[in-house]
């Protein structure tokens, strides 16, 4: 029973972690949007004010080291990084402090469900039970 339990919670750890990953890929494409958007109106005052010289070379380089910070930043990373399930049940147990650390408990127990190496085998599934 208690494996089943834990399929189900890794299951949803997982769509949590994609969720996440979404999440921070638009907030990276929206700030991507809106350092650009910031960068057109800022080049084109400029360019009412004062003639195109230095300023033009200064205000494409911010943009783009800017560009490639929001990038990496908020859509490679996330990417190409993945968190623990631990990191997740934690994150998780953040937004439902009800849970009182049962649920990092049962994700940190998974690995002895099949093979207790020193722990009790019920110890273990009612860990896992408990949190589902």
């Amino acid at each position: 029973m208690s494996e089943r339990y834990l399929s189900e919670l890794t299951a949803k750890l997982r769509a949590l972690y994609k969720k996440e990953r979404n999440i921070s890929t638009f907030r990276g494409l929206f700030l991507l949007t809106t350092l650009w958007a910031f960068l057109l109106i800022l080049g084109f005052v400029f360019s009412l004010i004062f003639a195109a010289t230095s300023w033009a070379r200064v205000l494409f380089a911010i943009g783009l080291a800017g560009s490639t910070y929001v990038t990496a930043w908020f859509i490679v990373l996330p990417a190409i990084r993945k968190p623990s399930p631990t990191s997740l049940a934690k994150k998780a147990e953040s937004g439902f402090p009800e849970l009182e650390d049962r649920l990092i408990s049962a994700i940190e127990l998974a690995p002895y469900v099949r093979d207790p190496q020193g722990f009790s085998a019920q110890l273990v599934a009612a860990g896992i039970d408990e949190a589902y």
